[in-house]
């Protein structure tokens, strides 16, 4: 298909289901077929940082900014691809930029708590996951986020709190659940940790990670059968 409208929108709903190797090709073909399309190259930028490739994701940003100098978006992705290369300086110069232009976008402090995070200054990372979620409650990335965050400094109550809320807006997030059952397990929670990694289980039976926290689970809580039985069970045969 030679529309490079059509392999954008191909390209997006790849990068929902986070096919990115797919993805990668339908904004590659985008950019060919359209290569003075600024969103043909944010589009590829935004699928070469989440595959981590951080040199695809800076030269398809620069374009993208060059294209839309006065487009929020593009800079909010250029940020994204100097976060990929730890220019961590350059990306918060970028957010800036991107907050001038339009200060409605959720993902400027999301963004912005993501490189406060990688250069350890944890208050100001806080207030950044906080100031998205004003912006966009509706959003479970900024609640996991900021969870993320609450959890490296071991405040596992106010991880717990924005983890329920992750939960309740994406319940099938495999990342969530785990997140929580390990949030209860550090608080000893014991019975609430076996329901969300049970849960996951249900969801994702081939996750090793949840029937091996499971399992870690059952056995300090004493129940060393059910952990056994949990551990022998039969796995998902990936082949």
């Amino acid at each position: 298909m030679n529309d490079p409208t059509v392999q954008l929108v191909y390209a997006h709903v790849l990068s929902v289901e986070e096919d990115w190797i797919a993805a990668f090709g339908a904004a590659t073909r985008a950019v060919a077929l359209a290569p003075q399309s600024p969103y043909a190259h944010g589009v590829r930028s935004t699928v070469c940082y989440h595959a981590h490739l951080p040199e695809c994701a800076l030269r398809e940003a620069l374009l993208f900014v060059q294209l839309r100098p006065a487009d929020a978006a593009s800079y909010i992705t250029l940020a994204h691809a100097r976060e990929a290369q730890g220019e961590f300086s350059e990306a918060l110069q970028a957010l800036a930029q991107a907050e001038k232009l339009d200060a409605s976008y959720a993902e400027i402090y999301a963004t912005r708590g993501r490189v406060y995070a990688g250069r350890g200054e944890y208050e100001k990372a806080v207030q950044s996951f906080e100031r998205a979620i004003q912006v966009d409650s509706k959003d479970p990335r900024h609640h996991f986020q900021l969870a993320q965050l609450y959890l490296a400094e071991g405040y596992n109550r106010q991880a717990i709190s924005e983890l329920k809320l992750a939960k309740e807006l994406a319940p099938n997030r495999p990342e969530v659940l785990l997140a929580l059952g390990n949030a209860y397990l550090a608080q000893e929670r014991y019975e609430a940790a076996v329901k969300e990694f049970q849960e996951l289980l249900e969801q994702r039976p081939d996750l090793e990670a949840a029937r091996e926290q499971l399992v870690k689970t059952l056995r300090a809580e004493g129940r060393l059968q059910e952990a056994e039985a949990v551990l022998n069970g039969p796995r998902v045969d990936l082949q």
